[in-house]
Order: C-alpha cells, then structure tokens, then sequence
C-alpha cells in the first residue's frame, strides 16, 4: 500500500494543532499569554476559513469566520487602544 500525499489533511491537522496551542494559552492567568493565544487563533482561525471557503462547507465556513472576528476583537480589547478607552477586559 502506497500512501498519497492529501494536502487537504495536512491543512487540516496544521490548523487543529494551532487551535489547540492557542486554548493552552489563552486559559493562562497571564495577560500577555492570553493575547499570544489569541494571535495563534487568528492564524488557525485563517486557515480554517480558507480551508472551509476552498472546500465549500458553508456553515463552518461561517462558524470560524465568526471565531475569526471574536479573537480580532478580544486582541484589540486586550491592546493599549481597547484599554484606554474603557473596553479592555483589564482597565
């Protein structure tokens, strides 16, 4: 048995591991770590997106379009912008 290459797979599996590296730092009580985890979520968040536009699964498609803009906007809530203006989940 001869195993093909399915890039598909690849992607796929890349994304998981970066989803779940981005939980693992996102439940840190640290500040900064939170916002690392959210970086590798907007990332992960990405390719899923791209994964799912590529393939046509629609409502996934949607479902981490919406993750996308939820770890966006947790970034800018966590940035020097979001605090100073009262929004930031620790001013």
């Amino acid at each position: 048995m001869i195993l093909e290459f399915d890039p598909n797979i690849v992607v796929s599996w890349i994304a998981t591991g970066l989803s779940i590296l981005g939980n693992m730092y996102v439940i840190q009580l640290e500040t900064e770590r939170q916002k690392i985890g959210y970086y590798i979520w907007v990332v992960s968040n990405i390719i899923w997106v791209s994964y799912f536009l590529v393939s046509q699964q629609w409502a996934p498609f949607c479902l981490f379009a919406v993750y996308l803009m939820i770890a966006i906007a947790a970034i800018w809530k966590r940035s020097d912008i979001g605090c100073s203006e009262g929004y930031g989940a620790y001013a």
